[in-house]
């Protein structure tokens, strides 16, 4: 489901991504949000402090272009690689999944 930009008060952008993942694990379907570039470490931060460990999310930057980065793993993967990824002010997609084929 595309579910457009977050919102960008940070109360309500975290109540948004619960609402997100609490939406995939019920309909086992995958939330896809966007972000203005120079937000995209604010939501990074937001998803990874509070979502699941098992619920699986992907940050895709630059999609067909010459450095496209495409990352995708358990919250709780991401988080003990988040600080060697770049996280870049390049514009991205974000997925989350929460669904039956996560480890939640």
């Amino acid at each position: 489901t595309f579910n457009g930009y977050l919102p960008v008060d940070k109360q309500k952008r975290i109540s948004k991504i619960k609402q997100l993942e609490k939406q995939s694990n019920t309909d086992n379907s995958t939330e896809i949000f966007i972000e203005t570039p120079y937000r995209n470490k604010w939501v990074i931060r937001d998803v990874l402090e509070n979502c699941r460990p098992g619920t699986r999310f992907c940050i895709a930057y630059n999609i067909t272009g010459k450095d496209e980065m495409i990352i995708s793993d358990s919250v709780a993967e991401l988080k003990k690689a988040i600080k060697a990824i770049e996280i870049s002010d390049k514009p991205a997609v974000f997925l989350i999944y929460a669904g039956k084929n996560s480890k939640i």
